[in-house]
């Protein structure tokens, strides 16, 4: 940030009793994707609840009560929907803001001067101090993130001064991820409905097979584009993986030591913050240890990092999908909302077209992004191997195209009419409809909240730990005095 702009930012900031949030993230990630991914943070969730306000009063004035016909199609709640979901995306902060109903955050840039350089090395020794009085610490995971020795110092100092605080990992590429697939769903929703209205639905009746066709049909091209996005998801997500399984706080870059302890500006000598940052990590590492040591308290960090904050990570990123559910729902509203409006256009059924939008927006659209996920991450590296990427993407974007067309199908039977189902009974249409919904929230449940099932104590230096450490420090000792 330039000069003025930085003091300005620092004069946004304000003392507060205690911190709600604290956002841990590197420098080195692109920051669009951070600012991106922390709108769908805060305001995904209001944005949904003002996407569903809107359809509730609009969808009763264009509800189809004639029994005998379907009437033309109108995409209101799509657009009306759309644009207060992401008008409160954009802007619910700074609602809340005027209502004094947000969290108080600790952002570095705002909350440690950037130009006074006095005020800066206070803030930066007044860290842990600041994490003593934090509920979460949120980290905006990149792929850089544990490789900065920073990033980690702020791990360890939270955990040592709130052994049961919250730490929550956020990947930076999830913002990229939601937006991606509401715009293709957006595009295709309106599409089907251009489609469909130069075929005048309300002067012949649509088979469930035919509306799910087009559906799927439309929604291939843009499925083309969300299964790159999704692709580079699952990379992110086995690179954090691969990141706590082989961590090692030793190797952990830092600025200081890549500049070769000069200034690039100034070119003056500047001070190493490895030894300062080491020996905090290991102090806190071997807090309840008489005889602390340096290097084991190294080893202990390292082991609960692979361990228990993995441990953690897989826990609370949504069980096999790699994505918290909510997250996956908000990605889900343009495409449940085009849905609705099908639904509204459809004749009968009544209360059957609003179960029939939130089974898409909270069921269908969410159980087919993490079948995708979890089919990118089981097969993709064996594809990818033996063809061309882009042949890849497409084989995905068609097995996803497959998925919608079924899935939609199926869920169509909901707001299915009575002439529609003349040669089935009453009771067996009852129990296909509760039949596929029950599959599908099994398969939610399953995929989005499995291992949240499973409590992991998340506190550090457990004895198991100290012994681990404590070998592998004795190993390392004897193997630098038999070097010797």
């Amino acid at each position: 940030l330039p000069a003025d702009a930085a003091d300005d930012a620092y004069t946004k900031s304000f003392c507060v009793p205690g911190i709600d949030l604290f956002l841990s993230h590197s420098w080195h990630a692109t920051w669009w994707q951070k600012y991106l991914t922390l709108l769908c943070y805060f305001n995904s969730v209001p944005g949904v609840f003002a996407a569903v306000a809107i359809t509730a009063i609009l969808a009763p004035l264009n509800w189809n009560t004639d029994s005998l016909k379907d009437s033309r199609e109108r995409p209101a709640c799509l657009v009306a929907g759309s644009i207060f979901f992401f008008a409160t995306l954009l802007n619910w902060h700074t609602v809340a803001a005027a209502w004094n109903w947000h969290p108080t955050i600790f952002l570095d840039k705002v909350c440690i001067h950037q130009t006074n350089e006095a005020r800066k090395a206070a803030g930066i020794q007044s860290i842990g101090a600041f994490l003593a009085r934090t509920k979460v610490l949120l980290v905006m995971w990149d792929n850089t993130y544990f490789d900065r020795l920073w990033c980690t110092y702020e791990i360890a100092a939270f955990k040592y001064e709130q052994p049961d605080g919250k730490i929550r990992i956020l990947p930076a590429v999830l913002g990229t991820f939601i937006l991606a697939y509401l715009c293709s769903t957006l595009l295709a929703e309106f599409l089907h409905w251009i489609i469909r209205a130069i075929a005048k639905p309300e002067k012949q009746h649509w088979a469930r097979w035919q509306v799910s066709l087009l559906s799927a049909v439309l929604h291939l091209p843009m499925f083309f584009v969300c299964v790159r996005v999704f692709a580079q998801y699952v990379r992110d997500m086995q690179h954090l993986k691969d990141q706590l399984q082989n961590f090692h706080v030793r190797e952990a870059k830092c600025f200081c030591c890549s500049v070769g302890h000069v200034n690039p500006e100034t070119r003056s000598p500047i001070m190493c913050d490895r030894k300062l940052v080491n020996s905090s990590i290991a102090y806190w590492a071997e807090k309840d240890c008489q005889d602390k040591d340096e290097e084991r308290g190294l080893n202990t960090f390292d082991l609960d990092v692979r361990g228990r904050l993995g441990d953690h990570v897989k826990r609370t990123m949504g069980g096999y999908a790699k994505v918290p559910y909510r997250f996956a729902v908000a990605a889900s509203v343009t495409g449940a909302l085009g849905s609705l409006d099908h639904a509204l256009a459809r004749k009968g059924q009544g209360g059957m077209k609003a179960l029939f939008f939130f089974d898409a927006l909270l069921l269908r659209h969410p159980m087919n992004v993490a079948l995708l996920l979890v089919a990118l991450r089981k097969q993709a590296f064996r594809l990818q191997g033996r063809c061309d990427e882009h042949v890849t993407y497409l084989v995905f974007s068609l097995f996803f195209a497959f998925l919608h067309f079924a899935t939609l199908r199926w869920s169509l039977a909901l707001i299915s009419t009575k002439d529609e189902r003349v040669e089935e009974s009453e009771t067996g249409w009852i129990a296909r409809v509760v039949g596929w919904m029950l599959v599908e929230l099994v398969l939610v449940v399953w995929l989005y909240f499995k291992r949240a099932f499973v409590q992991v104590d998340t506190n550090f230096l457990t004895p198991a730990l100290r012994a681990r450490a404590q070998t592998s420090g004795s190993a390392a000792q004897a193997a630098s005095c038999s070097l010797a």
